[in-house]
């Protein structure tokens, strides 16, 4: 049963969702449970849900990624909701996980996600739509509608082959990251054992912030966030205002 609660938005909707290898504990409490299987298309949905904003709670798991079938070859899609602007937070359920234990929220963009990517195209996993509302005067025209949190999880690339970026806040009003990891899946050998991984192809980017200034409240800002592995840790779009604290990017071609 979905439940009504302040956690963002106007109606503070919250949504549990539980993976295939949650805990049974965390599936009874789950208002959806993932197949391991595109699992984006359950996220969608449930993005879909929130017209007036919320949060979509994901429980300790693997959750796995395995198209880019959304707008502009997405796989995890904020839409036009109307025109109605929102504000969505994605968030996992624990924060001090590590890479080699078995609770945290980890996102798994699969090689079957990666491979059918067209020659050329570049995939986003976290992505907004381009429209906007019609601007109501002539001296400014209104913002991007989707207003996105994300926090505490860690978000893995099967491989770095394929030009993908991780979280894309192009197409966001809004923009804050906290408590995430972005990394290549080889990234934590390369680091510990030593063992040199494939060169990362150009276009494999962590995170991309939103672009131009934003309204001046807006959060836009990435608090304790780490990239990599990749290509491009960080991409920063000739905005304004953007305040990064305990932010790191390593082993990148480029911070």
């Amino acid at each position: 049963m979905q439940n009504q609660r302040d956690c963002g938005g106007k109606m503070g909707q919250l949504i549990r969702l539980a993976a295939t290898d949650s805990s049974p504990e965390d599936k009874m409490k789950a208002d959806v449970i993932c197949s391991g299987h595109n699992d984006e298309k359950i996220i969608n949905e449930q993005i879909e849900k929130l017209e007036h904003g919320g949060t979509v709670q994901l429980l300790d798991g693997n959750y796995y990624l395995d198209a880019f079938d959304g707008e502009d070859a997405s796989a995890i899609y904020f839409g036009f909701n109307g025109g109605i602007a929102r504000t969505v937070r994605i968030i996992g359920d624990t924060e001090n996980k590590s890479y080699n234990t078995r609770f945290g929220v980890c996102f798994h963009v699969t090689q079957k996600a990666l491979s059918g990517l067209q020659p050329g195209e570049t995939g986003h996993v976290f992505y907004g739509t381009a429209q906007r509302p019609p601007a109501q005067g002539h001296f400014f025209t209104y913002t991007y509608i989707n207003n996105v949190s994300f926090e505490n999880f860690y978000l893995f690339f099967d491989d770095v082959s394929h030009p993908v970026v991780g979280i894309d806040g192009i197409h966001f009003g809004a923009l804050r990251v906290s408590h995430v990891g972005i990394y290549s899946s080889s990234y934590f050998e390369d680091r510990f054992l030593h063992r040199k991984p494939p060169t990362p192809c150009k276009g494999v980017i962590g995170i991309q912030s939103t672009g131009g200034a934003n309204d001046e409240p807006a959060s836009i800002g990435f608090d304790t966030v780490e990239v990599g592995g990749l290509y491009i840790g960080i991409h920063v779009c000739g905005m304004e205002h953007l305040i990064m604290q305990t932010v790191s990017v390593c082993r990148c071609c480029y911070g």
